[in-house]
């Protein structure tokens, strides 16, 4: 392999992120060079056929429980396959093929990829055939059985399942009927409660319902297999619980962990501006694809050759893999409460000052009837410990930062929301569907004050790759959606996911044994 993509490798661990501030953030000095472009054009070729792969993969991979493990594999087998066909590193599943250094390592990488993806797709056929009909656009026939890269790819297939059964899940409580926590069916108060989604307004509407894919208890790649998240789950401190009655639960900071954490979260609704709903909105979508979106521009902009490429996706997909598997394996054993429903149970019929909703913002209101507190980013349908969403985010930065160094990014370091354009409070003028005069058609002044947001177009930058995981922990907090110990937690564990990873595909390309130690 290469030694470039080793030469970029520095040897200083980073320190761990502290806990979100319950207070409001301040936006972190740089300038910003570019803006992230999220969405992949599969029939526009990158800078070289991994990076492509990667981008045909995405446009064909919708997000789903197996994503991020079918992600990983796919990277898994370019690398391997590179390995293979250039002689440059030994493989991670330890496999040789004889007269591999005679196949080109870029036809390889094509044909790893494109037996993974065709076998992931097997059942579903218009999704097969658009993955035929780009591979043909690129000068691609059909991988056969012995290539070089279909070899490499069925290794891999061989140690991880491409396909696995999803857990079933019970939850603690019984669901609530709206979109609101229904007390009354809370029996354990720590524990999470479903609550019922209406896509639509008017009834009916769907409670929660949750089945934890094949990421629960999955094989963790930056071990080669050898560590499950479970293991990975167990090494850590349980969240704070509560074992009263949520009516008993103390309104005072400083008498109970468990009070502590949702409280903060109460707090940061009442600091919520411009910057800290813009945060919310812009990272609130898939963190896992846009830090994979970033590893391949940072690739692109540096001119990585094939195998640095290659290093470099593994590296990402697989720790982005194992930060989320852990966080959906702690879920599914913690079964920890979200905000939503601690809040508005616990402090019913108290006077909260908060956001108080949509174009309202932070005034002080009776915690009651339609005027419950509410987060103000969507509460996704799953247990909160710990936050899946920063984890990832975290684990594949890591991996750029040790690859880069944790320096200004080379590609893009920005995203900006425009003035008006938020989903929660958007800009409405005459005519348009919820227009509200002197409402809904004037920018906000502030966080006490009614009007669309943000006032202005918002530029959010991050002169670092780890403090990108940091506003992505900022994001969920401001969100209403994780108390600040689920956003702590995600940052360690991705961090040390993103650590493992990165050094393990080092002990592959340097030849000594690829499990964990």
């Amino acid at each position: 392999m290469p030694r470039r993509w080793l030469s970029l490798l520095p040897v200083a661990v980073l320190a761990l992120a502290a806990a979100c501030a319950s207070q409001g953030v301040t936006p972190p000095p740089c300038s910003c060079n570019a803006n992230v472009e999220l969405m992949y054009d599969p029939r526009v070729p990158s800078t070289n056929v991994a990076l492509t792969m990667v981008g045909v993969y995405k446009h064909l991979q919708p997000r789903s429980p197996d994503g991020r493990q079918r992600f990983a594999i796919l990277t898994h087998a370019m690398f391997d396959a590179y390995g293979l066909a250039s002689g440059a590193h030994p493989t991670a599943t330890r496999i040789c093929v004889d007269g591999a250094d005679a196949v080109d390592p870029s036809e390889a990488v094509v044909y790893a990829a494109y037996t993974i993806m065709a076998a992931a797709y097997a059942d579903e056929p218009p999704k097969l055939a658009l993955l035929h009909d780009l591979m043909r656009h690129y000068g691609y026939d059909a991988p056969v059985e012995g290539h070089v890269g279909a070899l490499a790819a069925r290794a891999v297939m061989a140690k991880y399942n491409l396909r696995p059964e999803a857990i079933p899940y019970t939850p603690l409580n019984e669901p609530s009927d709206d979109a609101n926590a229904d007390c009354s069916r809370i029996t354990i108060p720590d524990a999470w409660q479903p609550l019922c989604l209406q896509r639509v307004p008017g009834p009916p509407c769907s409670p929660q319902v949750i089945r934890f894919g094949g990421l629960f208890n999955s094989s963790l790649f930056s071990s080669g297999g050898t560590r499950t998240a479970v293991d990975a789950a167990n090494d850590l401190e349980p969240p704070p619980t509560y074992e009263g009655a949520l009516a008993d639960l103390p309104f005072e900071g400083g008498e109970n962990d468990f009070a502590d954490e949702h409280l903060a979260v109460l707090k940061g609704s009442a600091e919520l501006g411009d910057y800290e709903k813009s945060l919310a909105q812009v990272f609130g979508s898939s963190s896992s694809d846009r830090v994979a979106r970033l590893a391949v521009k940072e690739a692109e902009a540096r001119n990585l050759t094939l195998g640095e490429s290659a290093a470099l996706m593994f590296g990402v997909a697989a720790a982005i893999h194992d930060a989320s598997a852990a966080s959906t394996t702690a879920k599914y054993l913690t079964n920890a409460a979200r905000s939503i429903s601690v809040l508005q149970c616990a402090y019913a019929g108290r006077n909260l000052t908060a956001w108080a909703g949509p174009y309202l913002g932070v005034r002080t209101f009776l915690n009651a009837g339609d005027t419950r507190w509410r987060s103000y980013w969507f509460t996704p349908g799953f247990p909160g410990f710990f936050s899946g969403h920063t984890a990832v985010a975290a684990a594949g930065l890591e991996v750029m930062a040790r690859v880069f160094g944790d320096d200004v990014p080379v590609s893009a370091n920005c995203e900006m929301l425009g003035a008006g354009l938020s989903n929660v409070e958007p800009r409405v003028a005459v005519g348009g569907r919820g227009y509200i005069p002197g409402v809904t058609d004037v920018p906000n002044r502030g966080p006490a004050t009614v009007g669309y947001s943000p006032a202005n177009d918002t530029t959010l930058c991050w002169p670092t790759w780890s403090k990108l995981g940091e506003m992505v922990g900022d994001s969920r907090f401001y969100g209403g959606i994780h108390i600040p110990i689920d956003n702590s937690v995600g940052l360690t564990v991705g961090r040390d996911m993103g650590r493992r990873m990165f050094e393990y595909v080092q002990r592959v390309v340097n030849g000594t044994d690829g499990t964990d130690e």
